[in-house]
């Protein structure tokens, strides 16, 4: 349609509405996906975490969207559509193959306070890997091994704390490779890929908790080549919940567009579409309440970022159901992402 910067794809997340939508309600919101170029979306993921490892769930107990993998059924709780076939998933990859949208399938959440907060156990770090496959399998299984699913996102969202960064190697080596090269046995051409976050507000956030963008950059380099069978980063902006500036994201994105060039992967960047809510609450308060950003807001976020990934890179956004959906898909602000979808149109349209 244009060459105006846009998004390529968007995660979407489902909530209590959307998880019980029929295939119809779906192949309708895909095709609002598609009426604005998108040419893919995200399953943000597929699997919670609800309940502590035990010697029969090494990985924790979850519920999920899909009829579980019957050789771990003990370990899963079917939520959603529990009706149709492969359930709340197989409505969503029906729908999507239907319109001729392609579908990266994220894998299983772990919340905090299920004892793999620091990923510091190279054992719960193995055991995770494990379960991560074996529901890559099932969900691959589930779309009768679809054309249209197209890659696999990881769901972990690593960040350039310190605490994290000093594990990397290790989940690199543990976690990402291992479940990429299952997943790639299933077909080689699938993609798999995580999405980040990076914190740089230096107003708001002490420098000592935060690696700065160089070396962040450096550690993803060796996560790399630690990960061959990773292929890349989705890097959030963190432009929603974290405050980021624009030259706070050209930073991080410019020094891992270096290190992902040497290392032969492509950058992507995942453009926050909201922001935190209410508008009173600043940091240090606890900013968990979020609503749709502004559209000038987001189309400044599409032009800085556009330039940064290359012509190789796509731009990915959070969320589609909760900042830019028409079709109600969001039960907070459903005026609010219609009316940014609507001005996302015009914008692609050329218009002001």
């Amino acid at each position: 349609m244009t060459l105006t910067p846009h998004l390529d794809g968007i995660f979407v997340s489902f909530n209590n509405a959307t998880a019980h939508w029929t295939e119809a309600q779906w192949r309708t919101d895909i095709r609002s996906m598609q009426a604005v170029s998108m040419s893919f979306f995200v399953i943000a993921h597929t699997a919670v975490i609800i309940g502590n490892a035990t010697t029969a769930c090494p990985s924790g107990v979850y519920e999920a969207y899909f009829p579980p993998p019957p050789s771990h059924a003990a370990c899963f709780k079917q939520i959603g559509d529990l009706d149709a076939p492969g359930g709340t998933v197989g409505n969503v990859l029906r729908a999507a193959s239907a319109v001729g949208l392609d579908v990266h399938i994220g894998l299983g959440l772990v919340g905090h306070g299920f004892g793999l907060d620091d990923w510091s156990s190279l054992a719960q770090i193995r055991a995770f890997a494990t379960t991560q496959a074996l529901l890559a399998r099932q969900l691959f299984a589930i779309s009768n091994a679809s054309a249209s699913v197209t890659g696999f996102y990881t769901v972990v969202e690593e960040s350039n704390g310190w605490t994290w960064m000093e594990n990397i190697d290790d989940f690199a080596h543990h976690y990402l490779n291992p479940v990429a090269a299952d997943i790639k046995s299933m077909r080689s051409d699938l993609l798999v890929w995580s999405s980040p976050y990076a914190v740089a507000n230096r107003t708001r956030y002490p420098a000592t908790e935060w690696l700065p963008p160089a070396v962040y950059s450096e550690l993803w380099e060796m996560a790399f080549l630690f990960a061959p069978a990773f292929d890349h980063v989705a890097q959030q902006d963190s432009m929603g919940a974290l405050a980021n500036s624009l030259g706070d994201v050209r930073e991080i994105l410019g020094n891992l567009s270096a290190a992902s060039t040497r290392q032969r992967r492509t950058l992507w960047s995942n453009v926050e579409l909201f922001e935190v809510w209410p508008p009173s609450c600043r940091w240090p308060q606890p900013c968990h309440g979020r609503h749709p950003a502004p559209f000038a807001r987001i189309r400044a976020q599409l032009a800085n970022e556009a330039a940064l990934v290359g012509p190789n890179g796509r731009l990915i956004a959070w969320e589609w159901s909760s900042c830019l959906s028409p079709n109600n898909g969001s039960s907070q602000w459903p005026g609010e992402t219609r009316a940014n979808y609507d001005e996302y149109r015009r914008y692609l349209q050329g218009g002001a």
